[in-house]
């Protein structure tokens, strides 16, 4: 499976395109599926194959759970397929970039199995107290190992 990794800032085009890194264009052709991200302020950019995954495990929570359904609702309800255009870019979904708070700017993130969207500022904001955090989340993470 690809890994995906680093940080670029990126501009919407005036038809709600954005351009993803140029390092993955070769791993981001054929099927791609954009999903609200668990973040609020994110869109996550799954290939087909990370995507398949993540569904496998949507499709094994218990639909006799509230929580579990209430989930498994949201997430394959904001699932939109995509491909990259010839110039490395895809379309956002005006909900998808309403629901995320994206204007114009973005910044495009690595997130091992995925690529996350964030608004520009939005992104700011979590990263600063995500790096402030980020040795008691290695510590509390650790423990669950």
């Amino acid at each position: 499976m690809t890994f995906f990794y680093g940080r670029t800032t990126h501009s919407i085009d005036e038809k709600s395109r954005v351009m993803l890194p140029k390092k993955y264009h070769e791993i981001l052709k054929g099927n791609l599926y954009l999903v609200f991200g668990f973040d609020e302020g994110s869109i996550y950019l799954y290939t087909e194959e990370a995507f398949c995954s993540r569904k496998d495990q949507f499709e094994n929570l218990n639909d006799l759970s509230n929580e579990e359904r209430r989930l498994q609702r949201t997430f394959f309800s904001n699932v939109y397929d995509c491909t990259l255009d010839k110039q490395g870019r895809v379309l956002l979904p005006k909900d998808l970039m309403l629901r995320a708070g994206i204007t114009k700017e973005v910044v495009i993130i690595g997130s091992g199995t995925h690529l996350e969207i964030w608004d520009k500022l939005r992104y700011e904001q979590a990263f600063s107290l995500d790096i402030k955090e980020y040795g008691n989340l290695a510590d509390t993470v650790a423990k669950k190992i």
